[in-house]
Order: structure tokens, then C-alpha cells, then sequence
């Protein structure tokens, strides 16, 4: 097995090495400087957009608004995410993965922004339902080049396998990790929690979708509980806040082995490290969030602007809190095993005691499968595309493998998961950055043309 292991980490290394993660940091960088640091020009518009100045959508009323698009764009990342990212990336290479995950979170603001412009610029209407189809292949199959168009059915398969394993085994991975966390005498506890988990997940999918709408609704009390709750731990032992940003800046460039991580990794790993977590956290340049409901008429760049808020709220401030509570308390230690949310749930319950385990068990659950739902319509959108039309055997057979491998969660290795999801987001992420730079000349034009509308008043 730890051969098969080492195979799989060679693989991942091969798709997502520093050739890649240097990729991933300069496009970043390029859209930076090419759009004039968007992440700074629209900062404070992105916070008026989400306060409702400039939305008109919300007159629709059969249709989400953009502050409802927002929401369910960054469900997926904003929660476990970014907390689970952070511990993985601090477990992992120590805590100078930190500085790096948040230079590629910044310079993922403006691949963001760009990406789902980009995907939201072209759609097409489904004729049995009237909604317009919107994401990365619809985009590549029209507005790229021939020889590029194949890649529009590779993207598609690319998404359905990651909703099948990588969008739903890390999340029920996590909710075994936070439980077994605080239980770790009960027998069979993850065949138990594997079981749970996917009997919830079966329920949703194919009888009770109102589930999903629960927990969409708990979800943002949730979320602001947890950072009241972190600023809490944070300033409790505010004395060591220092000394905690000295260590995360000095190992970001421990050029000989970082002590502290669970390998003793380099410069360069260091780096890969995190910006595969920050990556994982916030999914820009992937495309993914092209593919939630939005309403037929919108403004692809006023949305790619509140997106890129959303990219700011979790992989820079919800990232760099969930380090300060791991690291400013003491919850990681440096130990040999890597480990995820349990790190952010040890401070949690060594400053509340038995609410704050119970309170992070429910945040790390409700996030969790708020995750697996969103990765659902993902998958299930992918497949649309290739199938062409509403097939029941097809979305059937999606439904069930979905469910079932839902139960695999708790029972792999969290690394073995890691590893997946790397690879399979890495080969997602080149399809549509390539789609990205190909449309970013014209998402200039488009962001021009929005700032004279706004000062113009005509938005």
C-alpha cells in the first residue's frame, strides 16, 4: 500500500509540481498587472455590490439575485476549504506554507476575476427548462479555437470525476476527523460516520432536497460564529501574535528544510504546498463557480468583481485566522501525522471547552455537506453537457455513485485524498486557464467599459 501510495504522490508531483505552481502564480500575477491590481481598484465596489448598490437582479423574482449567486459560489470554498486548508498546508510544510498561500490567494483574486467573467460572458439556453447553461465548456466549445474545442468534453468529464471524489471524500474525510477528534474509543466510528454521512447525502439527492436549503440557511450564522469564536481565541493570546507572523514569514523562505513540517520540505515544496492549498480553498482559475444558478441577464463583470471578494474572505482573512488559532495557542506542535480541521478544533475546544467542541463538530458538518451538495451540481452539470439533454438513466447512475462513494470518506487516508483532488483540479484548472488568457483581452474591454458605466450612473 505505501508503495501505491508513493506512486500516487509522484503523480500528483508530475501534474502539479513547481512547474505548475510557478504557472498558476505568474498567469496570477500577469491578470494582476494587466488589469491594473483589480484586487485593490475594486475592493470597496465589490463590498457594495454584496450590500445591494448596484444590483438590479434582485427585481427578478423567480431568479437569484447576485448576492444569492455569490452565496452559493463560495459555499464550497469558504468553509472547510479554507480551514482545512490552512491546517493541511501548516501540517504539511509548517508555517511559511501559510505566506504562500496567501500570495497565491491575492493573485487568485484577479485569476478570479477573469475566470468567471470569462465563463459568465458566454451561456446557452436549455430548451426544456428556459435557464441559461453557463460554465468553462460552454465557453471553450464557442469561443475558443477549433483545435481547442475537445477540451470543452475533457473539462466536463474532469468535473463529474472530481464532484465524485474529490468534492465529496475530503468533506465526509473532515466530518470523521472532527468527530473521532473527541470519540477516538468508539468502535468502528468510521464505518459508523461513513454510513450517516451518506444516508444524509442519499436523502438529499434523491428525496428530501429541502435539506440543502436548511442547511444553506444555518450555514452563514455558522460561518460568524466561527470567526467571532476565532477572534476570541486570537486575542486571548494576542501576546504571541508576533512571534506566530515572524514564523510564518521567516519558514516561507527556509531555503534548507523547514523545520517544523511533517517532511522537513524545501523552498520550493513549500510554496507548492501552498498554493495547491489556496487553490483547493478558493478554486480560482478552476471555473467551477460559473457553473451555479445565476439569472439569465447579467453583468459577467459585476459578478466576477464579487467573486473576487469572495476569494479575499477565504483564502487571505479566513486562512490567515485559522492559522493565527492553530498557531497562537500551540495547537500544532510539529507532529509527524498530517492532520486537517482537527488542528482549528483543538483551540476551539481548549478556549470553550465542550460547546466549543460541539460547536466546531456542527460548523465543520454543516459546511461539509453544504460542500458535497455544491459539488452535486457541479457533477451533475458536466454531465449535462456531455449527455446533451436530461437523460434519467444517466443522472440515475450519477445519483447512486455519487451517494455511494460518499461513505469512502472516512475510511481513506486524508494525504491519499489530498493527492486526488490535486491532481484532478490541477488538470482542470490548465483547461480553463488556457480558456482565461484567450478571453482576458476582451474582459479588459469589458472592465473599462464597466467603469464608465459607473461613474455614468447607467449601473
Amino acid at each position: 500500500m505505501t508503495k501505491t501510495y508513493e506512486m500516487i504522490q509522484l503523480i500528483v508531483d508530475f501534474i502539479f509540481g513547481i512547474p505548475a505552481v510557478y504557472t498558476l502564480l505568474g498567469i496570477g500575477t500577469f491578470f494582476t498587472f494587466y488589469l491594473l491590481f483589480p484586487q485593490l481598484r475594486f475592493f470597496w465596489h465589490a463590498i457594495r455590490i454584496l450590500a445591494g448598490r448596484y444590483s438590479k437582479l434582485k427585481d427578478f423574482d423567480d431568479e437569484p439575485s447576485i448576492v444569492k449567486s455569490f452565496s452559493t459560489a463560495i459555499a464550497a470554498p469558504i468553509g472547510l476549504g479554507s480551514i482545512a486548508g490552512a491546517a493541511i498546508a501548516i501540517s504539511i510544510g509548517g508555517p511559511g506554507a501559510i505566506f504562500w498561500m496567501l500570495i497565491a490567494g491575492v493573485l487568485g483574486m484577479a485569476t478570479k476575476l477573469v475566470s468567471l467573467s470569462s465563463s459568465l460572458s458566454f451561456g446557452v439556453e436549455d430548451k426544456v427548462t428556459g435557464q441559461m447553461l453557463r460554465g468553462p465548456m460552454y465557453l471553450i466549445e464557442n469561443k475558443l479555437p477549433t483545435r481547442f474545442k475537445f477540451l470543452s468534453k475533457v473539462f466536463a468529464a474532469l468535473t463529474i470525476v472530481a464532484a465524485l471524489f474529490a468534492g465529496n471524500l475530503f468533506q465526509g474525510n473532515q466530518m470523521f476527523a472532527v468527530v473521532d477528534n473527541f470519540l477516538p474509543q468508539v468502535p468502528h466510528l468510521p464505518l459508523i460516520l461513513g454510513g450517516l454521512i451518506t444516508l444524509i447525502t442519499g436523502l438529499a439527492v434523491f428525496k428530501f432536497k429541502s435539506i440543502e436549503r436548511v442547511v444553506s440557511y444555518f450555514a452563514p450564522i455558522m460561518m460568524l460564529l466561527y470567526l467571532i469564536g476565532g477572534i476570541g481565541i486570537v486575542f486571548s493570546y494576542y501576546h504571541y501574535i508576533p512571534t506566530v507572523f515572524f514564523h510564518i514569514y521567516n519558514d516561507a523562505f527556509a531555503f534548507n528544510a523547514a523545520g517544523g513540517g511533517v517532511i522537513g520540505l524545501g523552498f520550493r515544496e513549500i510554496i507548492t504546498h501552498g498554493a495547491r492549498r489556496a487553490l483547493f480553498s478558493n478554486e480560482a482559475g478552476l471555473g467551477t463557480n460559473a457553473l451555479s444558478p445565476r439569472p439569465q441577464e447579467i453583468n459577467p463583470i459585476q459578478h466576477g468583481i464579487a467573486a473576487m471578494l469572495g476569494s479575499f474572505i477565504d483564502t487571505v482573512f479566513t486562512c490567515l485566522l485559522t492559522a493565527l488559532i492553530i498557531l497562537c495557542p500551540g495547537s500544532w506542535d510539529g507532529s509527524l501525522s498530517i492532520q486537517g480541521v482537527e488542528l482549528a478544533a483543538n483551540s476551539f475546544a481548549a478556549m470553550y471547552g465542550i460547546y466549543g467542541k460541539i460547536g466546531i463538530s456542527v460548523f465543520v458538518w454543516l459546511f461539509a455537506f453544504s460542500t458535497i451538495m455544491t459539488w452535486y451540481s457541479n457533477g451533475k452539470a458536466g454531465l449535462k453537457y456531455l449527455t446533451g439533454e436530461e437523460s434519467k438513466k444517466a443522472e440515475l447512475s450519477y445519483k447512486t455513485i455519487f451517494v455511494l462513494i460518499t461513505f469512502f470518506g472516512p475510511l481513506n487516508p486524508l494525504i491519499l485524498i489530498l493527492n486526488f483532488s490535486d491532481a484532478i483540479f490541477a488538470m482542470m484548472l490548465g483547461i480553463n486557464l488556457l480558456a482565461s488568457l484567450y478571453m482576458v483581452k476582451e474582459i479588459r474591454k469589458k472592465l473599462k467599459k464597466y467603469c464608465k458605466d459607473i461613474k455614468a450612473e447607467r449601473i
